[in-house]
């Protein structure tokens, strides 16, 4: 299985560990950051709960950004 909550990924650098995307993680970020995107993932719930988004993908593409919340790299 891949995608998000699934298998902690690894990097020479550091060890990665991937997380449910529940409200009260997005809420309570300080920032999300779309390092690649996932058809699973409701992007229109992140961008409406994640007080900042910087989307290195165009994954929320078709979602309207709130109060200029969404950062496109």
């Amino acid at each position: 299985m891949s995608g998000p909550g699934s298998d902690p990924a690894s990097s020479p650098s550091a060890r990665l560990v991937a997380r449910m995307l529940d409200g009260d993680r997005l809420a309570g970020a300080d920032c999300v950051v779309i390092a690649t995107d996932h058809r699973c993932v409701d992007y229109k719930r992140v961008v409406e709960l994640a007080p900042l988004v910087v989307d290195t993908r165009n994954a929320t593409r078709g979602v309207a950004p709130r109060r200029n919340t969404v950062v496109k790299l």
